[in-house]
């Protein structure tokens, strides 16, 4: 007489009839969205960046993860470029970044690359002179050289400089990977494992014998440094989406 079977019509007689206090709690799970459902995520902001990482290669054919930080969109690796689009008559020369004593090739201010003790295996990426940065570009399509002000912004999107430094070391929730990759000057190469030193694309205020340029770093403690130093020394490049 019926089309229902009679398991499935005693289930209805029994919704029909129960006390709305036993509903409740059935309609509230029918209603309530599985664990993983929905874009919140108020608890794990670390989980929102990882989502949003995406890549960028350069005129090498090289790929570089990037992760977006606030309204920053940042490489999350070190350039690695040594295909140079220059201006006219500027060449990049490559120096070994070992070489150590006043009249080194790599502190002449001119456009230089180098690997940190001449070992690319160390997968710091390319150490490049400010005159590179100056003459060539280094950067991706889209991208370009941090300024002073980007990196400043990326340090206060990250908390302030008492807790940013952590936040971009490896293994730190921004997903920066700011390895400790040191840099080369005079002495040669030196302060990996304490020191990593990136690139901005503004002269300092204060010019030495040479010039000074501003300049992001961070210690293995996690210490932020913004300063401007000798425009010879040669550092990494991490860039910034225009």
């Amino acid at each position: 007489m019926y089309p229902f079977r009679p398991k499935f019509a005693k289930t209805l007689i029994l919704l029909f009839t129960a006390p709305s206090f036993l509903l409740a709690p059935i309609l509230f799970s029918a209603c309530t969205p599985n664990p993983g459902q929905g874009n919140d995520n108020p608890e794990n902001k670390d989980l929102e960046v990882s989502k949003k990482m995406e890549a960028v290669t350069d005129v090498d054919g090289q790929v570089y993860k990037i992760i977006e930080i606030g309204d920053q969109v940042w490489m999350a690796e070190n350039l690695r470029k040594t295909t140079f689009e220059c201006d006219s008559n500027v060449q990049v020369k490559f120096t070994n970044g070992i070489e150590r004593g006043p009249g080194v090739a790599f502190y002449d201010g001119k456009p230089r690359y180098a690997y940190y003790q001449n070992n690319p295996n160390l997968g710091f990426g390319v150490i490049y002179s400010f005159g590179a940065l100056q003459h060539c570009k280094l950067c991706p399509p889209g991208f370009r050289i941090p300024t002073k002000a980007d990196w400043e912004l990326l340090v206060s999107e990250l908390g302030g400089k008492s807790v940013a430094g952590m936040a971009l070391l490896p293994g730190g929730k921004s997903g920066f990977k700011a390895e400790m990759g040191g840099r080369i000057d005079a002495y040669g190469s030196g302060m990996a494992g304490s020191y990593g030193f990136w690139w901005s694309s503004e002269q300092g205020s204060i010019p030495l014998g040479n010039s000074e340029v501003y300049n992001f770093g961070v210690t293995s403690k996690g210490i932020v440094i913004i300063s401007s130093q000798d425009s010879r020394v040669g550092i990494y490049v991490r860039c910034i989406k225009e």
